[in-house]
């Protein structure tokens, strides 16, 4: 009996505990969102947070309509029925002017435009009929912002500088102002805007703002700052104050190699026009400058100037390139090792070493370009030898084909044999050339040929007193770093000049003695007056006649030379 009594009191005690606390029925709510008109209008979506009467919490995200436009809802969100609390997103720069039901629907009450909050009944059920709709109307809410324009006295900049303004809801626009003068008041959405001078890169030396809790933050580098703007006209505006100064180009040298160091080492630079929305340099735009060389712990540095920020300026260790153009001497036996700028985003492009050249893009505060040199290989000089007609003759010397050529600063001479080369000290004992060391080269003249042409295999100085010469067979070169520098002669038998004939005849054959001696002249005056019909010439070379068979008139005075050249030969 003891036992069923309590399984019975289980049981009713069950039942109580089930039917005391019974599951919540449920219905469904939309959110609308609907935007005011312009010049008040918003954009974008908004955030809503709806508590249900069961303590449940459901986040929703609504795309504002335009004024006038179907609405724009969320779909069916199933929540406890009873009375629910709808909360928005809050932002300074927006405000709810009204929050209503659609009609028909369950009634909204306790709205709370400030907080945008309100209550609404949710009917149980999940049709159409019983679903609240909830329809919030935003509008803009604005500022006023000015940004004004300052520089560092002394810097001597001038012109006008362009600002970009962007805040909440896609907000963005533009402005500008000369240095000393402020912008015209720009309404922008109330809270933070961001304002930007540029396009970079610029020199931001300090940013204000007024009133002073106003600024949030700062980038110098960037030339940016955020700002809170209060809601109101423009006495409530926010001013934005930005000073400049100019930026400042560094130049440092480091000597990788043994004691003693080189130099000094001389550089050139030339410089661009700035950005076109800050004109002009104060800086010079072209210059040189020479530093000795310091340590890579500690190198040398030298200020090269104060430019405007945007300014581009393309720096030159003298090198081979100025070697070429006749202009700047490098340091022999030194080479550029590497070349960095600091900050790296300022570098335009990529260092060229060859060149000991390197572009950079003046940005905000101090740009420090650091060249370091190293110890270069020497090289070694060969000279040839080629005949360079195919027409003419082959030239010759009276010294077997041997040609002589003289390098300047080393002793002695250098022989060549016509069609091959020779190294500068002999193959064996090569002279070394410091690299980047000018070298001048001449051949000695030798009667019956001439310099056609000077070509190189490496660097040949192509102005100034090293360019080259055929006149006087002269040419230098700049010595390449553990290569071979190869300078090629091309030598032609010119044609010989044609004189007045000694004796000529208007046909048949002419005659003509060179005594003792010969001369190609005499021959070709010969054999040029009898072409005058065709036939045949009679010289005397050496006490020796020599009939020459010649052509029409139109034999040309090369092929009339290379007769009498044969002729001598002959002799």
């Amino acid at each position: 009996m003891l036992l069923l009594a309590l399984v019975t009191v289980g049981c009713f005690a069950g039942q109580a505990f089930a039917t005391s606390d019974p599951a919540p029925s449920s219905g469904t709510i939309e959110v609308c969102k609907a935007s005011a008109a312009a010049p008040l209008a918003v954009t974008g979506a908004f955030g809503f947070t709806i508590t249900d009467s069961a303590h449940a919490t459901h986040a929703v995200s609504v795309t504002a309509s335009a004024a006038g436009a179907p609405l724009s809802c969320s779909a069916p969100i199933t929540v406890a029925a009873g009375a629910a609390t709808i909360a928005e997103t809050t932002a300074p720069w927006y405000t709810a002017t009204s929050i209503a039901n659609l009609p028909g629907s369950s009634a909204v009450s306790n709205q709370n435009l400030a907080a945008g909050t309100a209550t609404v009944n949710v009917t149980a059920g999940n049709t159409d009929a019983t679903t609240a709709t909830v329809v919030y109307t935003n509008q803009l809410v604005t500022g006023v912002v000015e940004v004004c324009k300052t520089v560092v006295t002394g810097s001597n900049l001038t012109g006008t500088f362009a600002f970009t303004v962007t805040g909440s809801d896609g907000f963005t626009a533009s402005t500008s102002t000369p240095v000393g003068n402020c912008s015209t008041p720009i309404t922008v959405p109330a809270g933070q805007v961001t304002v930007t001078e540029g396009p970079a890169p610029v020199d931001v030396s300090a940013i204000a703002a007024t009133p002073a809790n106003a600024l949030v933050s700062s980038n110098l580098a960037t030339g940016t700052a955020v700002v809170g703007v209060t809601a109101g006209d423009a006495t409530k505006q926010t001013i934005v104050t930005y000073t400049d100064n100019v930026t400042t180009l560094k130049v440092c040298k480091a000597w990788d190699g043994p004691s003693p160091t080189p130099g000094p080492f001389p550089f050139s630079y030339t410089t661009s026009a700035a950005n076109v929305t800050a004109p002009g340099v104060t800086g010079t735009t072209t210059g040189s400058l020479s530093i000795p060389g310091g340590t890579v712990a500690a190198p040398n540095c030298q200020i090269v100037g104060q430019y405007r920020a945007g300014t581009t300026v393309a720096l030159t260790e003298a090198s081979t390139a100025n070697a070429v153009n006749g202009t700047g001497t490098p340091v022999v036996g030194t080479k550029v090792e590497s070349i960095t700028v600091n900050p790296t985003a300022n570098i335009v492009g990529s260092a060229n070493l060859t060149t000991g050249s390197v572009n950079v893009s003046m940005g905000a505060g101090e740009t420090v370009v650091t060249y370091t040199d190293e110890p270069a290989t020497p090289g070694t000089l060969k000279i040839c030898k080629y005949s360079g007609s195919t027409t003419l003759p082959p030239i010759t010397t009276g010294n077997n084909g041997q040609f002589i050529f003289t390098v300047a600063g080393v002793p002695g001479t250098t022989t060549v044999q016509l069609g091959q080369c020779a190294v500068v000290g002999g193959s064996l004992t090569p002279v070394m050339f410091p690299f980047n060391s000018i070298v001048k080269i001449t051949e000695t003249p030798t009667a019956g040929n001439a310099v056609s042409s000077i070509t190189v295999t490496g660097v040949q100085v192509t102005g100034g007193s090293g360019a080259p010469s055929l006149a006087s067979g002269t040419t230098s070169v700049v010595i390449g770093s553990g290569n071979v520098t190869e300078v090629n002669y091309f030598n032609i038998d010119p044609p010989a000049a044609v004189p007045t004939p000694v004796s000529s005849s208007t046909g048949g054959s002419s005659s003509s003695s060179s005594g003792g001696g010969s001369s190609s002249g005499s021959i070709a005056s010969a054999i040029a007056a009898s072409t005058q019909s065709g036939g045949t010439a009679a010289v005397t070379v050496k006490g020796v006649g020599v009939t020459a068979l010649v052509g029409t008139v139109s034999t040309s005075v090369t092929t009339k030379a290379a007769l009498a050249k044969a002729a001598l030969a002959k002799a």
